[in-house]
């Protein structure tokens, strides 16, 4: 996604002022947040320099960026997982893999499994804040969902959609702060196959 830090693509007097933090935050989001790589044009000025400014917001834009992924609250001792299902009963495709920050690992639901929709449940062990929830699915099986929702509640309450989406590889939802100690992730596909999945939720 080809993206400009100013209003135009080439330096001018009148073209100089960078984004607002707010709008690259939404750029970010609607690109890279929907696995996209994000290419943000910097122009140079008269002088053959960037200006400080533009500088100045590409540092702390970066310095976001970095902020917003450091803590990943679902990767807590006391946070576990259960699934409508699970590969064979098998240990090595356990939904507790998605918390784990191994690319290698994944949470799979059975091969001859009739279903189109399975389901994850992530309880965080204590009511935690936060905006940004992750999710991913194991490509190199292929793609093979076609729509997701991710919810969250606190105790007996009743669920809340956080987020959805259709035909994605990779997603990075936002919202406002929210609180709550468990999240559910639905994923549905067209066809009767196995369903793969991770998940990292900050």
């Amino acid at each position: 996604m080809d993206a400009r830090i100013t209003s135009g693509w080439f330096w001018g007097n009148g073209k100089s002022t960078p984004k607002s933090m707010e709008q690259l935050a939404n750029m970010y989001f609607s690109s890279v947040g929907r696995n996209a790589p994000l290419l943000l044009n910097i122009p140079p000025n008269n002088k053959g320099t960037v200006d400080d400014a533009i500088l100045n917001r590409v540092k702390e834009f970066g310095n976001a960026v970095k902020e917003t992924f450091t803590n990943n609250i679902a990767a807590g001792k006391n946070v576990s997982c259960t699934a409508s299902e699970v590969r064979g009963n098998d240990i090595a495709y356990s939904p507790n893999n998605v918390l784990d920050g191994n690319q290698d690992t994944y949470w799979t639901t059975d091969d001859k499994t009739e279903a189109t929709e399975a389901t994850l449940e992530v309880n965080l062990g204590e009511t935690k804040q936060f905006d940004v929830v992750s999710i991913e699915e194991a490509i190199k099986f292929g793609q093979r969902i076609s729509e997701f929702k991710v919810e969250y509640k606190n105790g007996s309450d009743e669920w809340k959609v956080f987020g959805s989406g259709k035909q994605w590889r990779k997603e990075t939802l936002q919202k406002e702060p929210c609180e709550s100690g468990q999240l559910r992730i639905t994923v549905k596909t067209s066809e009767k196959q196995n369903i793969k999945r991770r998940l990292s939720v900050k």
